[in-house]
């Protein structure tokens, strides 16, 4: 029994020492390029390199378009620029109808708790302060139609999109999260 226990508190002494040493290979510039790089090179050591903590906003929006265009099968710029405006409106108000009231803090990055906003950040209050039940009540009522409203607003963004995609487009919008299924 002693050696087994012995055995174990080795094995997991190593297990300990070899993940302090990956862990200290990637906060010397081992691993992802955090540190030591020149000014030169691009936050993540390159490209593809999974550091979305850098990426701004305004850039992830354009790769999401154009994710989409190019699942939609759209060549032409002409007919992108008729269809990317119906699909901002879905991919925005998606966002908004599964954000659940979070702020714009960018979700809690940081060590930081978001900022919550609307109905739920009501209830939160509510809950944090231990309000009476009828008031809790209220709050829970008020977020049912806050998200009921935000749920029309996708289904109704997203038939507006239906309505000038081609049944190939569709299909396409349908496998990729675009669009609910929906029988012809």
């Amino acid at each position: 029994m002693n050696r087994l226990i012995k055995s174990m508190l080795v094995t997991s002494a190593i297990v300990a020492v070899l993940g302090l040493s990956q862990v200290m290979a990637q906060t010397t510039g081992g691993g992802n390029g955090r540190r030591n790089r020149t000014p030169q090179q691009p936050a993540g050591g390159g490209a593809n390199q999974g550091n979305r903590g850098n990426l701004d906003p305004a850039q992830m929006q354009q790769r999401i378009m154009d994710r989409y265009k190019g699942a939609l099968e759209i060549t032409s710029d002409e007919e992108w620029k008729a269809i990317s405006q119906l699909v901002e409106k879905v991919v925005s108000t998606r966002r908004e109808t599964m954000q659940g009231g979070r702020g714009q803090n960018g979700g809690g990055r940081g060590g930081q708790a978001p900022a919550l906003t609307g109905a739920i950040g009501e209830l939160k209050k509510a809950l944090d302060a231990k309000a009476p039940n009828a008031e809790i009540k209220v709050k829970l009522a008020a977020l049912v139609d806050e998200r009921q409203v935000k749920e029309v607003a996708l289904l109704q963004a997203q038939e507006s999109l239906r309505k000038v995609l081609s049944v190939r487009q569709e299909g396409l919008a349908v496998l990729n999260g675009l669009l609910p299924a929906k029988k012809p």
